[in-house]
């Protein structure tokens, strides 16, 4: 397994780039440290090809980038007027985006090559598991062949009770497609942290921060970040959890998606933890002298 952490963004981390530091060489700096990064602004739309060749060229060969899908092909957009409603079908008010988009989006990305690791798509709260969402994903992945495609869910729908777990890591194994492991606070409606390996090259840890009622504004507001940072017990118990997953897979990348107050240092933290050294058994214990009775 190769671990690769890093942050969702890199432009606005606080206190991390030396004084001066122009915007256009970021992205190098911040790559002497981290080998990942997510590229969130092209949630907002498809981004420019010159632009990503840019970014391409400014780090080594064995950096990663993961790209979060355009919101557009993710269910994110709404018809004029219409308001997601519990118990009624997303398709009466999500809009379906065109199969040419999802051409232009995976064109866009082609000068990354062997970099990019993977394109998550990031369903919104009412993309719950169902037979018509499942032809969803089929669609998805049908329009973006050959794409590392993952997929994060924020309906716990999809990861609650052990036969609709199955049946999500079925259908996800079916169309190679990554299983996002992420962390929120415990909240009813929040998903929780499923580490399950549905691809063999990569897996994709998503970390969001555990602040309380931040999952409900995260839920509403696809881009919102938590300000929560992460304690180091809290982050020991995250990568107990991953790290088993990444002995199944190539590549582990976890991305942190907390405030960019904190977002570098908590990714920093869970760098040190996972690089520490298991500890050693403790062979100093001996029974007792006159052994058994």
């Amino acid at each position: 397994m190769a671990l690769n952490v890093g942050t969702s963004g890199w432009r606005h981390l606080a206190d991390f780039y030396p004084p001066r530091t122009r915007e256009v060489d970021m992205l190098a700096v911040y790559a002497d440290e981290f080998s990942l990064v997510e590229i969130d602004s092209t949630f907002q739309g498809v981004p420019g090809i010159e632009r990503i060749a840019g970014w391409a060229e400014s780090v080594g060969e064995d950096f990663r980038f993961h790209v979060l899908a355009f919101g557009g092909l993710c269910l994110h957009q709404l018809r004029p007027g219409a308001k997601p409603q519990p118990g009624v079908s997303w398709r009466d008010y999500a809009v379906p985006a065109p199969d040419f988009l999802f051409g232009e989006f995976a064109a866009a990305l082609e000068p990354l090559g062997a970099r990019l690791g993977a394109v998550t798509m990031q369903f919104p709260a009412y993309f719950g598991a169902s037979a018509e969402s499942e032809d969803y994903l089929a669609e998805c992945r049908a329009n973006l062949p050959g794409l590392p495609l993952a997929v994060e869910f924020r309906d716990p729908s999809w990861l609650t009770g052990n036969e609709r777990l199955e049946r999500t890591q079925e259908i996800l194994i079916d169309h190679e497609i990554a299983l996002v492991a992420t962390d929120f606070e415990s909240a009813a409606d929040a998903p929780p942290l499923t580490c399950a390996a549905t691809r063999g090259d990569v897996a994709v840890g998503r970390l969001h921060g555990r602040g309380a009622g931040d999952f409900a504004h995260q839920a509403e507001d696809p881009l919102a970040r938590a300000r929560h940072q992460y304690g180091r017990e809290q982050v020991e118990e995250i990568w107990a959890a991953l790290k088993p997953l990444g002995e199944e897979v190539d590549h582990l990348d976890v991305i942190l998606r907390t405030d960019p107050s904190v977002c570098a240092a908590d990714a920093r933290q869970l760098s040190e933890i996972a690089a520490a050294p298991d500890p050693e058994p403790d062979w100093s214990w001996r029974p007792p002298a006159g052994g058994h009775n």
